[in-house]
């Protein structure tokens, strides 16, 4: 699921979902600090959501808008 908020002067996009959805969205060096995290809610028997922002570029924002109407 993505929203969409614009806040003073910057549009963010916003995601959720499963950690193996959001994961593989992530630059490789958000992925590495996240790894650690995960194993360790895991061990312990524990589920998770990640939500993730993006500060996006009007041009993004108009591309990301025709794609999911």
């Amino acid at each position: 699921m993505s929203v969409v908020v614009r806040d003073g002067g910057y549009i963010k996009l916003y995601i959720k979902g499963a950690d193996n959805v959001i994961n593989s969205k992530l630059a490789n060096d958000q992925t590495l600090i996240l790894k650690d995290e995960l194993e360790m809610f895991s061990r312990i028997g524990l589920r998770t959501l990640l939500i993730g922002m993006r500060l996006i570029s009007d041009k993004e924002y108009s591309e990301f808008k025709n794609k999911v109407q």
